[in-house]
Formats: C-alpha cells, sequence, structure tokens
C-alpha cells in the first residue's frame, strides 16, 4: 500500500462514546479506542483508503473523458492524506 504510515489515533479520555453504543458494547470510548488499536483497526482503515485511492485512479486512466479532465481540479492526493493526519 502507501508508503506512509496512518497518523496515530487520538485517545481523549474527556470525550465518551453516545449512550446507544455504549449500551450495546458496554465499553467506555478508551475501551473502544484501545480495543481498535489491538486489532489494528485504524492501519487496517489506512490500508483501505490507499486501495480506494489506487482503484479510483485505474478507473480514471482507463476513462477517456475522465482523464481528460484537469488534475488540478481539486486537491492533490498529499494535501488529501495531511487532511486525514490532522
Amino acid at each position: 500500500m502507501g508508503t506512509d504510515d496512518p497518523p496515530a489515533p487520538r485517545a481523549d479520555v474527556t470525550l465518551d462514546c453516545d449512550d446507544a453504543i455504549r449500551e450495546l458494547t458496554s465499553m467506555s470510548y478508551v475501551q473502544l479506542v484501545e480495543l481498535a488499536e489491538k486489532a489494528k483497526l485504524h492501519r487496517a482503515c489506512w490500508e483501505m483508503g490507499e486501495a480506494i485511492a489506487g482503484t479510483f485512479s485505474a478507473v480514471v486512466a482507463r476513462s477517456r473523458q475522465l482523464a481528460a479532465e484537469n488534475a488540478s481540479d481539486g486537491p492533490s492526493w498529499e494535501e488529501i492524506a495531511n487532511a486525514w493526519r490532522s
């Protein structure tokens, strides 16, 4: 996948889950974040995003109409990745 590692998840102990989520999972926000870290969920989501971006790129490359569009009409991949990291 991409060469960059995903940004570290933020575990803010002042946050808590919505009552419905807490009732469904019987877990606090911090417990859910810890479980997600143990399961490497953040990495998996990052890799899925990279795969989706690669798929879109391949579709654009195969479509004459899309390939003819100006690639500068919108943010660069670096700008998008930086936004995800913030």
